[in-house]
């Protein structure tokens, strides 16, 4: 490890002062202060599946982010299977992974630090133009179309999953719950939703669309169930590519629309206003009919009906008519 006065060193103190909103904390409120030769430096963000923090690499004076997962079974394998996925990918619009690990029974893994923040942040942060949400959602489709061409479905596409770089670059993350082509091998078991309703496991009774929005259970429901497509709510293991195309068509038509185009009380009736195609639109919005017009394909509830690939759809998103009549 280099001293802080070597040419190139990380002064660990200054690293921590940088960082957005974290002048004058302490790391006094982390569980861990280091994992193997990685210095924990604060947290950066948590969710269902665990906690991620900003870190310090000693071996290879580096800033790392650092995915710890919750205390669950089968977190090792699943963590796993995430960096093998990711591994498979060198896309620049991938947030890659170096490495994973387990300590005291909680696994975790080690993947490039994006200096930005997460899309939904980036689209609460300030007024967006549709152009400039219409150029981030493209880099994003650009990392999904590059794991789709290895073989590999997200399968838990949503705002909170993609990093949006200063420079506006949008890197795809998380790759949990992804697994190879629509049958194969690397996924977790699904369950129907009315199955685990029926056994407890979950509500059919939700508040609130955040909390739809903030499901995911691994190795249960395999998703987010507002941004999931309907073949992901049955559970059986069919979902492929297209099941990602919908739930990049739900994330960026609440990032035009202001509002998710399906709502529901409960995951029940959520399904089934996605497969009524009872679209929610606020009275005024700018959203051309062109443009709702390419997302309703890719919401159709069934896939055959959606575009056939995400590249068909990125191409229709660049297929303004308003430009072609110039």
């Amino acid at each position: 490890m280099r001293t802080p006065t070597e040419p190139g060193a990380i002064d660990l103190m200054a690293t921590v002062q940088s960082l957005p909103g974290q002048q004058g904390e302490e790391r006094a409120d982390l569980e861990l202060t280091r994992l193997e030769q990685y210095v924990l430096l604060h947290e950066v963000g948590s969710g269902g599946m665990g906690v991620v923090y900003a870190a310090y690499d000693e071996t290879l004076d580096r800033k790392v982010a650092i995915k710890l997962l919750h205390e669950e079974e089968g977190a090792q394998p699943r963590l796993h299977r995430e960096a093998q996925a990711m591994a498979r990918l060198s896309h620049p619009n991938v947030v890659p992974v170096f490495e994973t690990g387990q300590t005291e029974g909680r696994a975790y893994i080690v993947m490039e630090f994006v200096d930005g923040q997460t899309l939904g942040r980036w689209l609460r942060a300030a007024t967006r133009s549709r152009a400039a949400i219409l150029a981030v959602f493209r880099g994003a489709a650009e990392g999904l179309i590059a794991a789709h061409e290895q073989g590999l479905v997200h399968r838990d596409f949503k705002p909170d999953n993609v990093m949006v770089r200063g420079d506006g670059r949008a890197m795809v993350m998380d790759f949990g719950v992804a697994r190879a082509g629509a049958s194969g091998g690397c996924g977790g078991s699904s369950v129907a939703l009315d199955a685990l309703i029926e056994s407890g496991e979950l509500s059919n009774q939700l508040t609130c669309n955040s909390d739809i929005t903030a499901l995911t259970k691994t190795g249960t429901i395999l998703g987010t169930p507002a941004y999931m497509a309907p073949e992901q709510f049955r559970g059986n293991g069919s979902e492929d590519a297209l099941a990602d195309q919908f739930s990049f068509c739900v994330a960026l038509w609440e990032a035009l629309f202001g509002c998710r185009p399906f709502a529901g009380d409960s995951l029940l009736t959520l399904e089934q206003a996605i497969l009524d195609r009872a679209y929610s639109t606020p009275s005024a919005h700018d959203v051309p009919t062109w443009l709702r017009r390419v997302l309703e394909r890719g919401l159709a509830p069934t896939p055959d009906e959606r575009w056939p690939s995400m590249r068909a759809l990125l191409d229709a998103l660049d297929d303004d008519p308003t430009r072609r009549r110039r």
